[in-house]
């Protein structure tokens, strides 16, 4: 999960613009009960994952921030001697120059019409994931780190970078999270197919998996053939459209799955933090 923190900073700098031959990252370890060997074991690997994924990436420290007893000692209600600590964190940030101010770009969908194409291989990945969590389940496969096919990935991505007119890095929640983030962004629907990704996966999985190395853009129609030629060669589908209806659609081989209004999407999203 170390390593995936560090590609999800590296893919957020890359769909927003960046390159990698700039881009340089700060590590912040929060962690807790340090006396702990258990707990300096899961630290020395999560440090060995920022060592081996940044050289792998080439992408070097520049700063960072560690903060080691995040506990608290103290007293129950009945007196007895308790302990509370945070679950060991690890934040990563990373920042990029870019060669071209133009080839910089958000998340939100642009204009009706425009093509969505996914970049990525999705596996079955929900290991921690937030769709287990909300489903109070565990188990299933932890993503993985392929930094040699990323890279190759990324380096396609940054070729087709003039074409793109959205770009957004899957994370937490995955594809339709990420779909409802563009939406929610650009005040525009879309409609996907789940079958166009080319996979004989669940549906749940193709639409909540947290597979490592993706990113979720969309382009003006005009522009197929100049990004499909930078990515040859790289896993990517063109999975559907943005529309103007105010709806977000998701099917699966003609049956649908999900008929959603942005503004419905908008207000959960937003709802959380309301009032401060």
């Amino acid at each position: 999960m170390a390593a995936c923190s560090i590609d999800t900073a590296v893919r957020g700098v890359l769909a927003a613009g960046g390159s990698l031959d700039t881009l340089a990252l700060l590590d912040n370890f929060c962690w807790c009960d340090s006396n702990n060997p258990a707990r300096l074991g899961q630290l020395k690997e999560a440090a060995r994952a920022c060592y081996d994924t940044a050289v792998a990436y080439g992408t070097p420290y520049i700063s960072g921030k560690d903060s080691m007893f995040n506990d608290f000692s103290g007293y129950d209600e009945d007196g007895n001697d308790i302990m509370v600590s945070i679950p060991p964190t690890l934040l990563i940030s990373s920042i990029s120059i870019t060669s071209d101010w133009k080839n910089c770009q958000s998340l939100d969908f642009k204009k009706e019409g425009d093509l969505i194409y996914l970049i990525g291989v999705t596996k079955d990945e929900t290991g921690g994931s937030e769709y287990l969590a909300l489903m109070e389940q565990s188990g299933g496969n932890v993503p993985d780190v392929d930094v040699v096919s990323f890279v190759k990935n990324y380096r396609a991505f940054e070729k087709a970078m003039p074409a793109v007119a959205s770009a957004i890095n899957l994370e937490r929640g995955g594809l339709c999270v990420a779909l409802a983030k563009s939406s929610i962004g650009g005040l525009l629907g879309c409609t996907v197919d789940l079958s166009r990704m080319g996979t004989k996966l669940r549906d749940d999985i193709l639409l909540f998996s947290e597979s490592q190395g993706r990113i979720l853009c969309s382009i003006a129609p005009q522009n197929k053939k100049e990004f499909e030629t930078c990515l040859e060669g790289t896993p990517f589908a063109n999975i559907g459209e943005v529309t103007d209806n105010g709806k977000i659609k998701i099917i699966s081989g003609g049956a649908p799955l999900i008929d959603l209004e942005v503004s419905e999407a908008a207000a959960a999203y937003k709802g959380v933090f309301a009032g401060f």
